[in-house]
């Protein structure tokens, strides 16, 4: 029997957190995930896809309506290919109809956060477009206030209860790599002038617009993807260096997990989405 792709529907639930979780274990997939991210989202409708094959669910993609300095897009989530399933069209299928179907809802371009593999497979078998690199630094002081004309994600209060758990002017959560625990600003609700000490910390963890890079060095960075949709978008979304963005834009990393009995805060980031 061929593979089918469509939207997901609620009968799916079971088996798109069944597939998710059999594969990506440390990302705790349940079904109170998944009614977060596609069910409980405030921001605009969802839209999850899955390909299923002789009824059981055998990949999904999900993506999420987002605006950009005023522009509607599509920030992609989870990706992911049963193994068995990878060295045929099913990813390419998936793909157009989430493309089509983002286009048709009124999204000029889709983005998205993953790791380097994916980012990889995206660019290779896609066509997807690979800006840059964001690169984790530490900072004493930063100075926002000269990335206000960049593209950035636009977030409201609503979206910040959601994403945070509440409203506040900054965000940030500790994150420990290589013995080394880092305090990592997630998002802030303006582009301010900080002093870490001021937070009480020695420096801050960031993704700082003057470490963004076109190339990928193998250093502590995150790939950035851009899908464009439509014909008149401005060139500049193309180039990393025209962007400026926060750690909390990205859906690897889950400060707050309601979904969890406790609706506890996070400790720390969870792995980037991937293809497998």
């Amino acid at each position: 029997m061929s593979v089918v792709v469509r939207a997901a529907e609620k009968a799916d639930i079971d088996g798109i957190v069944a597939m998710l979780g059999e594969h990506w274990t440390q990302q705790g997939w349940s079904v109170g995930k998944y009614r977060y991210y596609y069910e409980d989202y405030p921001s605009g409708r969802p839209l999850p896809f899955v390909a299923v094959e002789d009824g059981v669910i055998v990949a999904f993609l999900g993506l999420l309506p987002i605006a950009v300095s005023g522009m509607r897009a599509c920030l992609v989530l989870q990706v992911f290919v049963s193994p068995r399933h990878r060295r045929g069209a099913t990813l390419v299928e998936l793909a157009r109809l989430a493309e089509s179907t983002a286009r048709e809802s009124g999204a000029r371009f889709l983005c998205g956060f993953g790791n380097r593999r994916f980012a990889a497979v995206a660019a290779r078998f896609l066509g997807w477009r690979v800006p840059g690199y964001l690169r984790f630094v530490d900072r004493e002081a930063v100075d926002l206030t000269a990335f206000r004309s960049r593209f950035h994600f636009d977030a409201d209060g609503a979206w910040h209860r959601w994403r945070f758990g509440a409203v506040r002017e900054i965000q940030t959560q500790s994150y420990e790599k290589d013995g080394v625990l880092h305090r990592q600003l997630l998002k802030t609700r303006a582009f301010p002038k900080l002093e870490a000490s001021s937070l009480g910390f020695p420096r801050l963890n960031l993704w700082h617009p003057d470490a963004y890079s076109t190339t990928d060095d193998g250093g502590w960075t995150q790939p950035f993807v851009v899908v464009p949709l439509a014909p008149d978008l401005p060139p500049e979304l193309l180039d990393i260096h025209h962007w400026y963005l926060e750690m909390g834009d990205s859906d690897a990393i889950e400060p707050y997990q309601p979904w969890l009995a406790s609706g506890r805060l996070a400790g720390t980031p969870l792995s980037p989405s991937e293809v497998g």
